[in-house]
């Protein structure tokens, strides 16, 4: 009787998606670096066009870029919802190659679909 061992895919998956993580991860890092400061500047723009002034660093984007208030704190909250629509897009990516990962059956599918993805050992 011979006796053959499956892979543990359970391991290669494992491996995978932190392969996944790890493809995707200089994407929502750039996207992310300042996040705490994007925060604090869209809290500024919301309360600014709801008539409670401007914060400091509303004034300091007004020193260098001109404009008027009104217009440079649209602005801001526009750039916020385009960063968030980025950001939202990749993290459906990176999900759905996990999921991807999570469905293969076999060491050979799984590597099929990394080097679909774009990603390599």
């Amino acid at each position: 009787m011979k006796l053959t061992l499956a892979p543990d895919m359970v391991a290669r998956r494992a491996e995978a998606e932190g392969l996944v993580d790890r493809h995707f991860g200089p994407e929502i890092g750039r996207l992310c670096q300042f996040g705490d400061l994007y925060r604090r500047k869209v809290e500024e723009a919301e309360r600014c066009l709801a008539g409670g002034g401007c914060g400091p660093l509303l004034v300091a984007e007004l020193s260098v870029r001109g404009g008027p208030a009104r217009d440079r704190a649209e602005a801001i909250l526009k750039r916020a919802e385009k960063a968030r629509a980025g950001l939202a897009d990749i993290e459906a990516a990176r999900l759905a190659a996990k999921d991807r990962v999570r469905a293969a059956a076999t060491p050979a599918a799984l590597e099929t679909v990394l080097s679909e993805l774009g990603i390599s050992r």
